[in-house]
């Protein structure tokens, strides 16, 4: 699951596992383009599934329009 924002240097900081490990190694540059490219590259496989934010959030989000008080 991922949610929120990461900095690319908390990579770093992290106890990753044996695939991530395997990523990281194969990168011949290490800044936030190649690393998330990576990452978007990885999720996208068949065996990786992802939702829109939105699935979760849409009954929270306002809508467009008048919210309240009265009209202008």
């Amino acid at each position: 699951m991922m949610a929120g924002q990461l900095a690319p240097a908390n990579l770093f900081e992290m106890r990753p596992d044996l695939r991530t490990l395997v990523l990281l190694a194969r990168l011949k540059r290490r800044n936030a383009q190649t690393l998330f490219g990576e990452v978007a590259k990885q999720l996208a496989r068949p065996a990786s599934s992802s939702l829109n934010a939105m699935t979760f959030l849409d009954d929270h989000v306002a809508r467009s329009g008048h919210i309240g008080g009265t009209s202008p």
